[in-house]
Order: structure tokens, then sequence, then C-alpha cells
């Protein structure tokens, strides 16, 4: 009898856990909220982002090197562009930032951006 009861019970908990919604990818939408790589542990080890004028990587137009939470409001290879959010302080709200190499940073959920 509990045999009977056990195993439906453990195969819809398998279905349930095998179709969970996947984080979006940020491809799907935009903006989205990103933060540089660089979290270990408790505290945010240094953060040294190259920021570029346009998305050719050719034109470096300053560094990032605070732990910001950012909007990515668009992607064109392998940059992002960049702007600023509402917890990116000295960075106002949607003051453009530039682009960066999309490798360099986490994508969040974005209520971390608001």
């Amino acid at each position: 009898m509990l045999k009977m009861i056990v195993v439906p019970v453990a195969l819809a908990a398998a279905f349930l856990l095998a179709f969970q919604p996947q984080p979006v990818a940020a491809a799907d939408s935009w903006p989205q909220c990103v933060v540089p790589k660089g979290l270990g542990g408790k505290t945010p080890k240094p953060v040294k982002v190259a920021i570029y004028a346009a998305a050719d990587g050719k034109t470096q137009s300053g560094t990032l090197n605070q732990y910001l939470a950012l909007r990515a409001v668009a992607r064109k290879g392998e940059f992002i562009r960049l702007t600023g959010s509402a917890d990116s302080a000295p960075i106002p709200d949607e003051k453009e930032v530039g682009w960066a190499r999309e490798r360099e940073f986490e994508y969040q959920a974005l209520r971390n951006c608001n």
C-alpha cells in the first residue's frame, strides 16, 4: 500500500523538478541587470573592467573599478552596452557607461538594479 503511494509521488516530484522554469537568458529580453564578476565569499574581489566607447574593443574610454549593479541594455557581438541603475551610485540611473565584454559580468535578477 505504501509503495503504491510513494512511487507516484516520487515520479510527480521528479517531473516537477525536471520542468522548473530556467533563468531567462540575456538574449531573451532587455534590459538585464549585471554585476562585474569577482564576488568571492563575503568580500568582493577587486574589480577592473575595461569600458569602451564602441562595441569594437578598440577605444577604451575608462575602467570600471567598483562592484556595481548596472543595466545591460544591448548586446553586439561579445560586448554589452551598460547604463547606470538605481543601485549604481555614483553613476546616475540610466546614464550611459559604455561598452564592455560580456564575459566580464554576471547576470542578476532585474530587481537587483531597481
